[in-house]
């Protein structure tokens, strides 16, 4: 999604972005390690917002429902 979103040189995400994106990546990519099959749009796409929600506003993942 970073490379996604900073494709042009035209947007650039602010610090803090940057890194809740990056440590969202680092967790979803932890929690479907042993689930290759996992449904990209039911688990791996909510559980990404989640855990950029949680990582930007410094909450635990646990208590951010809603993407």
């Amino acid at each position: 999604m970073r490379a996604y979103l900073s494709v042009t040189d035209e947007y650039e995400l602010p610090p803090h972005v940057a890194a809740a994106v990056d440590d969202a990546r680092v967790r979803v990519d932890a929690e479907f390690a042993d689930d290759p099959d996992a449904d990209l749009r039911r688990e791996v796409i909510p559980a990404f917002y989640r855990e950029s929600k949680a990582s930007a506003s410094g909450l635990d993942p646990e208590a951010v429902h809603s993407p």
